[in-house]
């Protein structure tokens, strides 16, 4: 009877727009507190009867600030965004509908959605602008994103260990699931036969090049690629299509052994670094001078020591049986690389040093201004397939020659893939992921 009472006296007074519209029609919905009698009649009934668990709860949610007194409190208002003078609910079915416009549109800014939502919601429930339309809302909500992602980068750049709500859209690796995890031993890691920068190249170029030309053609073929895959997901924009089609072969257990760590590690650590070294140099049209060659091939045989350096202190950390598998064939392999790469070297700095004509026996003053015709370029060709074959993985001989054989015709289909032709790599990819798995999941 009291609460009764005390919504009567309350509503006699209140203006009747105000649960409607806001406060005199501006936009905001809200409602009083301060003084509110509802609250005195709660308060007063909140130690006694049956139901005072329920009537605490039920003035938490009108007092949220837990005010001590709230007949004293000042006002307080719950404001909402709204489009059009629609108030917008992230949990309404116009919030829900404004939500996928809004993750679209931050695929299409090149950026992840992933904390949108409660970005949304925050601001939905934080302004009581009223909105033109979608459009205006989208443009403002976008450049939110845009504060955000210059935040963090700048923060980081101080060297400050922030995380922001969102972040330029990129495929990171997928996490492994944990029946891969198990497959393992301690000091093994999952290695990719194929190399992971291969797959995600190729992928990632046929995108582009779609989008390029409008994103419902690239939706269209992205899905495709991931239907001729066995993909069945329904996809509301291609970078979604992409990130599937990546995830999927990323996973591709046909694809995976377990082997030693170490040489994993340094394989993942420096193969796009040999590479980009030799993307710099093929951008050149000068001739390459011995002495060039050799501080290039010292460049790289420095990154290759320093990550195994990198390596042999991981393993002085492990427990003594965890190290051996970690190290496993390590020595081997580290030798191997660095006689390839020292042999390697003197082989073109003999052919730079050659005169023109010459077998290359006839060396040249390495002053000289004329050389055999070995240029910058083909240096960094070299270094680029050296990248590319140091990063394919050798597994182990139970693999057999056919799946080998398949794997290798996989790495090289789509490691010189040219975007455009989107039948052939949904192709090459609908096969890579048809081979037999050796992990034993």
């Amino acid at each position: 009877m009291e609460l009764q009472q005390a919504r009567k006296a309350d509503n006699a007074t209140r203006d009747p727009r105000r649960l409607r519209s806001g406060d005199g029609g501006s936009g905001a919905r809200s409602f009083s507190v301060g003084g509110d009698p509802r609250l005195v009649a709660l308060q007063a009934r909140a130690n006694r009867g049956p139901h005072s668990q329920s009537l605490m709860q039920l003035q938490a949610r009108l007092n949220p600030a837990g005010d001590p007194n709230p007949a004293l409190a000042g006002d307080t208002v719950v404001q909402r965004m709204s489009i059009g003078g629609e108030h917008i609910y992230p949990t309404g079915k116009n919030g829900k509908a404004l939500m996928e416009k809004i993750r679209l549109a931050m695929f299409s800014a090149g950026l992840s959605p992933h904390g949108s939502g409660k970005k949304f919601k925050g601001v939905a429930d934080g302004t009581d602008h009223d909105f033109m339309d979608d459009g205006e809302f989208l443009g403002y909500f976008l450049k939110l994103a845009e504060t955000e992602v210059q935040r963090v980068q700048e923060a980081r750049a101080r060297k400050e260990k922030v995380r922001g709500w969102t972040r330029p859209l990129k495929m990171g690796r997928p996490a492994w699931p944990e029946a891969y995890r198990n497959a393992v031993q301690k000091g093994e890691d999952i290695r990719h036969i194929v190399r992971n920068a291969t797959l995600k190249n190729a992928i990632e170029a046929e995108r582009d090049y779609q989008a390029s030309i409008g994103e419902p053609q690239a939706l269209d073929v992205m899905t495709k690629i991931a239907q001729t895959m066995g993909i069945q997901e329904d996809f509301t924009h291609s970078a979604e299509a992409t990130m599937a089609i990546y995830r999927n072969a990323y996973l591709n257990l046909g694809n995976l052994f377990p082997g030693p760590g170490a040489i994993n590690r340094v394989i993942g650590l420096t193969a796009d670094d040999i590479s980009k070294i030799g993307l710099g140099l093929m951008q050149s049209a000068e001739f390459a001078e011995p002495g060039k060659i050799s501080e290039v091939f010292d460049e790289v045989a420095l990154k290759v020591a320093t990550v195994g350096d990198q390596m042999d202190r991981q393993a002085e950390k492990m427990a003594p049986e965890t190290a051996k598998v970690f190290l496993g064939g390590f020595e081997d392999f580290f030798d191997n690389i660095e006689d390839y790469l020292i042999d390697r070297e003197h082989e073109l700095v003999k052919a730079a040093s050659a005169g023109p004509g010459s077998s290359g026996e006839e060396m040249m003053d390495e002053d000289s201004a004329e050389w055999a015709g070995v240029t910058e370029a083909e240096i960094g060709r070299e270094l680029v397939d050296i990248g590319a074959n140091f990063g394919f993985d050798i597994p182990p001989e139970s693999l057999g020659n056919d799946t080998m054989a398949a794997l290798v015709r996989s790495e090289i289909d789509l490691a010189s893939y040219k975007p455009g032709n989107p039948e052939a790599l949904a192709g090459t990819l609908a096969q890579f992921v048809k081979i037999k798995s050796i992990l034993g999941i």
